[in-house]
Order: C-alpha cells, then structure tokens, then sequence
C-alpha cells in the first residue's frame, strides 16, 4: 500500500515548527541603588567630596552675591566706571578662584563614576542654590546656573579613561561652555520678565550724566584761549576785505533817514569811501579787537548757561527722550529686543572670564591629583 503523500498545509505546518524561535533583546535601564553603590569602593572614597564641593559652591555664590553684579547695572551708564571696576575687585578675585575649585572637584568626583552616579553632584549644589536662593532671591537663577555647571563638569569627567591636565582643559571648557549659554538664558529671562524697567534705567542714567558732561563741557569751553592772534588765524585780512564789499555798504546807507535827498552819484562815493576805511589795516584791526572782547564775553556766557542748565536736568527729560527714541523704528526696534542684546552682553563677558576659570580651574586639577587623589 502506498504511503500518502503530505498535504500542502501538512509541509507548510512542518517547516513552521523547523524555524527557530528569534529572540529578542531588551534593553533595561536601571538607576544604581545605594546598597549598590555602597559596595563600590571608589564610590565611598569620594563621598567626602560632595561635602566639599556644596562647601565651596556655597562659598562662591556667597562671594559672587556680595561682589553686587546685577542685570540693571548693563544700562547704568552714570555708574558704568563704577560696574566695570567690580571686575577686578578683591571678592570678585576671590569668587572666581573659589568657583575654579568648585570646577575642580566636580571634576574629580566624577572621574571614574558611571554617568549617573557622578551627577549626584547636581542634588548635591541645588540644596546649596535653593538656600541660597531664598536668601537672596534675585539670584535664584544665576546659583541653579553654577550647580548644573559643577553637574555637567562631573559628568563630562566620568567619559574620560585618564585624567590629566588636556583631558581636564577639555572637560572643563565642555562644563564653561555649558556655563556661558546658561549665563544667556539666564539674562535673556531676567530682562524679558520687565524690558521696560531696563529701558527705563537706560534714559534716566543718561539723563543723569548731564550734569557731569555739562560740567566737562563748560570747562572745556573755558579753557579755550580767545585772543587777536585766533581771530586773525580765522579772519584774515583778505578774507574781511571781500566780507565787506561797496554794495553793502551802499545798502546799509540807504537807509539812513534822508540820505536819498542827496545825489545818487555822491552817495556812491560815500559808500566807497566807507568801504575803503572799514577794510583798511586800521579798521581791519579795530574788528580785531572788538571781536576778541565779544568773543571771551560770549564764550563765558555760553560756559556759565550749560553749566547751570545741566545742573539739574529735567525729571521728565528722560521720558520725552524715550518717547522720541521710539519714534524711530530702528531703536524701536532695538528696544523691543533688549533682553536679547544684554543677553548678548553678558554672554561676551562670560566667555572672556571663562578663559581665566578655565585656566584656574584645569591647574587645580593637576595639582589635586598630584596632592590629594
């Protein structure tokens, strides 16, 4: 007896069960537990250092609150000397070498972590911020922006094999770069919250120069030597001869009251005459004499009138200034983006500073490593 051929769906059946079963892979992230990260010893070395680094995170913010750096002193122009010499200033000094440090540390704790573990710095500094914070809540924002710095220096440290003072310039300006764009959304929040307060600020400080730059100017107007030797330089005898010419002197006498009862050719002459003697080397030098006595007399005059009206400026100079400013679409234009342009600002700032951090922060580096880890 023949043996019966399998059917189609028999085979189709048959080769359904030959196919190996494909497995598929998960992937699974987990957070690392504290009894695990416990038992990792290089862990447990550097718990010490999260003390320090809140230690003088905390020391800097201080430093930097006190070095008294505020948005509103980018458009205070009467006290912008006074702004500009904070930067050089013994707790500013401080602050940064103190903020270095801060970098420094971060960076050493996360040598050698995993990824997740080296930010605990970030919990870690935003205790700092938030107490910080709330003492000083104007820069509540500028301290969450120096403990997401110290985070990320951390973390762009524990993607490093070997730490030495290249990797460490690097991982450090990854950390500044992070920093300066922080710096710009920072500033940009704060000046958008109230464009109008800085814009504000801006006309009344420079309302507020006009007595300086009116005392400057008079002074400068005083100073200058009116004598017969200037005006000569300026009015030569050439130059006044040709100012003062017989038709002119013609017209001038015309309108004497009952000149025209004489002849028309005899008071031609007149004027002739007239022209001659006040274009001569006497009267050229008569006009001298009067016009260096107007002169040192206007120039006083004009000296005392700014000096007194500058004084005390106008309390609504400032509005009508702005007023007339924004007339203008152009600075219109430049107000209505004024966040953006201090943000701009201070992002500049902050990339020249970094540079000195960076420097600071990449020899503490080294020299902790050599000294202590």
């Amino acid at each position: 007896m023949a043996a019966k051929k399998p059917s189609k769906e028999d085979e189709e059946k048959e080769e359904k069960k030959e196919e190996p079963v494909k497995k598929t892979k998960t992937v699974t992230f987990e957070l690392p537990s504290f009894s695990g990260m416990m038992k990792d010893e290089n862990f447990k070395m550097k718990i010490p250092l999260l003390f320090l680094i809140l230690l003088f995170f905390s020391f800097a913010a201080f430093l930097f609150e006190k070095a008294n750096f505020h948005t509103i002193d980018l458009v205070d122009l009467a006290r912008m000397q006074y702004n500009v010499q904070k930067l050089w200033s013994l707790g500013f000094m401080l602050f940064m070498v103190l903020f270095a440090l801060y970098l420094a540390l971060c960076v050493h704790f996360g040598y050698k972590l995993g990824k997740i573990m080296s930010l605990l710095v970030l919990p870690v500094t935003l205790i700092g911020a938030v107490i910080l914070g709330i003492m000083f809540p104007s820069l509540s924002l500028v301290f969450i922006a120096f403990a997401l710095t110290g985070a990320f220096a951390s973390l762009f440290s524990s993607m490093k094999q070997e730490l030495t003072l290249s990797t460490a310039w690097a991982t450090i300006g990854k950390a500044l770069l992070i920093f300066v764009i922080l710096a710009f959304a920072v500033t940009y929040l704060k000046v958008s919250a109230n464009p109008d307060m800085y814009t504000e600020k801006l006309f009344d400080s420079a309302v507020g120069l006009m007595p300086e730059l009116g005392a400057s100017l008079s002074s400068v107007i005083q100073s200058v030597e009116v004598d017969e030797t200037m005006i000569k330089s300026v009015v030569t005898r050439d130059a006044f001869g040709k100012a003062i010419t017989p038709k002119q002197v013609q017209d001038a006498i015309e309108q004497i009251p009952g000149i025209t009862s004489f002849n028309a050719s005899l008071r031609e002459k007149w004027s002739q005459q007239v022209q001659q003697q006040l274009t001569s080397e006497a009267g050229y030098n008569a006009f001298i004499k009067s016009a260096a006595v107007a002169m040192k007399e206007i120039k006083n005059q004009l000296a005392e009138q700014i000096a007194n009206q500058t004084a005390t400026p106008d309390k609504g100079l400032a509005t009508m200034a702005k007023a007339q400013a924004e007339k203008i679409p152009q600075l219109k234009a430049l107000f209505q983006n004024i966040g953006v342009l201090l943000a701009f600002s201070v992002l500049s700032l902050v990339s020249v500073l970094n540079f000195f951090i960076k420097l600071i922060a990449t020899l503490m580096v080294w020299a902790l490593k050599k000294i202590a880890f």
